[in-house]
């Protein structure tokens, strides 16, 4: 009987040692013994010049497997983001010709894309033949991680750190474990496994011959945090940091276990080793996707954490508000971007989250704009323009509660859930006018942090401009402590485990009753 060895991570190839020499300087490393070469040899990589104001956009989460979500990638303007940015926290596709395919576009339309894999990116699955063509012929996760790493390579993606103007923009390999969740369980609920969570399916990341790790292992996690580079962090001394990874540093980036229509998701959502490297870091802004949850909030370490995922066209639909991001003008004129054609069109994507330059480079309706307000514009004017397109009772009427979509208990496909937040006609009479009250309108027309956050000791001095948005979630806990101990199981939550468990009884049932059928008839 062969011997089988104990898990040990698959390195990344000798083989792709002229692409990491290039490109990947964190990896190299580590990858081959310490050797180093200068990353300026690879010809394909843009210039990257700091003479230029620029706007830094980010999405994530944009499995463009699905027809609508590639089409949403294709109807980008080719025009509008001709100067900017745009940060892709991971998820795309686990088909290298899709990835390719979609970054290609995203790069014909921005002047820089950076991206980091997610997920979806390390899956090596499907028949033989379809998985040779999918895969690239990765046998393994780790292969398929230098692959997808390859062709960003080849299309001039960032996926190292890079300094644009005074801007570090900085992609963070991570991966999730089950250690990560400190929170406590809910009772009942089906043990994260190969049943209930498909990267322990999909992925394989042991030699040939080796033993997998256990599902959800920490040393998968550590393993995918080494290869990220350290080497810049003492040259950001004084600009501006951007990170940006595709799982949750900080569990409180999720709601609560009770909102969630399958709580042990917590267990394949973040990662502590990249929490660690975040706080080495200290960045002024950390991008992240996986949860598929709209998400604006700075947290106790004065970091702000914002996802803007594009997720599921069916989860566009089910559950838009805990989805889309509302910029702040938005959000005081009581518009909402999750109507009918807004839901499919993701109209709130790409979300601008920092401007390079505090000039006439506004946020207007949650786009960036370089024409907006002026700067000398009166703050009575500012105001009047807000107080003018307030609606009134019987037009707010037509927007959904945040307690329903289309008349209906809304919630995730995966994911899930809807916070329980105040009617919106009383939102809308109460908070708007109490917080335009005491607004700084100038600011909110620039996109500066005006959603309550407070300057934290120790954070990182900020010289660009921060662009916020409002989301469901994110907001409900601006107002709301946070409760882990609550095992109490949200009304969408337990009416979906009470139907599940009614098929799960009527299918014993019809078993036992064949069962019984086919027994009486051998009797007789």
């Amino acid at each position: 009987m062969a011997t089988v060895r104990p898990f040990k991570p698959v390195s990344l190839g000798i083989s792709r040692q002229h692409y990491f020499s290039s490109c990947r300087p964190g990896l190299v490393c580590r990858a081959l013994n310490g050797k180093r070469t200068d990353p300026s040899r690879n010809p394909r990589r843009k210039e990257v010049s700091s003479s230029f104001e620029f706007d830094v956009y980010a999405t994530s989460d944009l499995h463009t497997d699905y027809p609508d979500n590639f089409e949403w990638v294709e109807n980008l303007c080719g025009e509008k983001y001709q100067n900017d940015v745009l940060l892709v926290a991971g998820d795309i596709s686990d088909d290298l010709r899709i990835i390719r395919k979609t970054l290609a576009s995203l790069v014909s339309k921005f002047k820089h894309v950076a991206f980091v894999p997610g997920n979806h990116e390390l899956w090596v699955r499907g028949a033989a033949k379809d998985a040779t063509v999918r895969n690239e012929n990765a046998t393994n996760s780790m292969d398929k991680l230098a692959a997808v790493l390859d062709a960003c390579d080849d299309l001039g993606v960032i996926i190292h750190p890079q300094k644009i103007g005074n801007l570090w923009v900085v992609p963070i390999l991570s991966w999730h474990h089950k250690s990560f969740d400190t929170e406590p369980g809910i009772p009942d609920v089906p043990r994260a496994s190969k049943l209930t969570i498909s990267d322990y399916r999909c992925c394989k990341w042991a030699e040939t011959g080796s033993e997998e790790p256990p599902l959800g292992s920490k040393s998968i996690a550590t393993h995918l945090d080494s290869l990220n580079d350290d080497s810049w962090i003492q040259a950001a001394e004084g600009c501006d940091v951007i990170t940006f990874s595709h799982f949750l540093p900080r569990q409180e980036l999720l709601p609560e276990k009770r909102f969630l229509y399958y709580p042990n998701v917590a267990k394949a959502i973040g990662s502590v080793p990249l929490r660690k490297r975040l706080k080495r870091i200290n960045p002024n802004i950390h991008v992240f996707g996986h949860s598929h949850f709209g998400w604006d909030s700075t947290l106790d370490d004065g970091v702000r954490y914002v996802q803007c995922p594009l997720c599921y066209p069916g989860e566009r639909t089910a559950r838009a508000r805990s989805i889309a991001l509302l910029s702040p003008l938005d959000r005081f004129a009581g518009q909402w971007g999750g109507q009918a054609n807004g839901v499919k069109e993701a109209e709130w994507l790409p979300a601008v989250i920092y401007s390079s330059q505090d000039n006439s480079r506004t946020q207007v309706n949650g786009a960036a704009t370089r024409e907006g307000v002026k700067k000398d514009e009166s703050d009575s004017e500012l105001a009047e323009s807000i107080s003018s397109t307030q609606p009134n009772a019987a037009s707010s009427g037509s927007m959904e509660s945040p307690q329903s979509v289309n008349g209906r208990d809304s919630g995730d496909v995966g994911f899930s859930g809807r916070p329980r937040l105040p009617a919106w006609d009383d939102w809308l009479s109460g908070e708007r006018d109490r917080q335009l009250g005491s607004l700084d309108v100038k600011s909110l027309h620039r996109g500066a942090m005006v959603n309550g956050a407070r300057p934290v000791k120790g954070a990182r001095p900020l010289n660009g401009v921060m662009h916020t948005w409002h989301a469901a979630w994110s907001d409900y806990y601006k107002t709301r402590k946070r409760d882990p101990s609550n095992k109490e199981l949200a009304s969408w939550v337990s009416e979906r485990w009470r139907q599940k468990t009614m098929r799960r009884n009527e299918k014993k049932r019809r078993k036992e009753q064949k069962r019984t059928v086919e027994k009486n008839g051998k009797l007789k």
